[in-house]
């Protein structure tokens, strides 16, 4: 086997946090992490995807943390066949703080709503449908993601096994 000698200018600062992650993971080196994965990348082996993460606030994390105990318990929660279904059932009954959310931030804009109901009809099709920027939050609960409906506005979320739980919608600012 020839070798090659693979160079990659990077920060010095960079290379030493890259050589801790890498042995946290159990690799014995840096290079071995980079030949593992070079060797798996060549063999068409290896999915890369980037997901961006957020980090919740204090504040939303002691919110969300309530609305999974509510989820756990089954409080507060009604369930829903489809993105028809749950729109009419949003005019009824659903988890408090979603509909009370969606009535308040969403509902009053009538292109909003076609918005939503347009994203969370793509998300049941496809959750990692690229146009969401589904992504995961970072908290006490890591289990929570949100997706896009615009650029601004979000619909914070929980997945249980096959059930997709709807905890919170608003703009950024709003729901993290």
């Amino acid at each position: 086997m020839s070798k090659t000698i693979l160079q990659v200018p990077v920060s010095k600062e960079l290379k030493e946090r890259a050589e801790e992650a890498a042995s946290k993971q159990g690799f014995s080196s840096l290079q071995e992490s980079v030949r593992i994965f070079l060797n798996e990348l060549s063999q068409g082996s290896l999915k890369i995807s980037f997901e961006p993460v957020v980090r919740l606030t204090t504040k939303a994390e002691s919110r969300y943390e309530e609305l999974t105990k509510d989820l756990e318990s089954g409080r507060n929660v009604e369930s829903v066949r489809d993105v028809k279904n749950l729109m009419s059932k949003l005019n009824e009954n659903y988890h408090r703080n979603f509909k009370k959310n969606f009535r308040k931030r969403i509902s009053p804009h009538e292109n909003l709503v076609k918005k939503f109901e347009e994203r969370l009809e793509l998300f049941l099709k496809n959750p990692k449908n690229p146009l969401l920027k589904d992504h995961a939050l970072i908290g006490k609960r890591i289990r929570l993601r949100a997706f896009s409906v615009t650029g601004d506005i979000r619909v914070v979320y929980f997945m249980a096994g096959d059930k997709l739980y709807l905890l919170d919608v608003g703009t950024h600012a709003q729901v993290y």
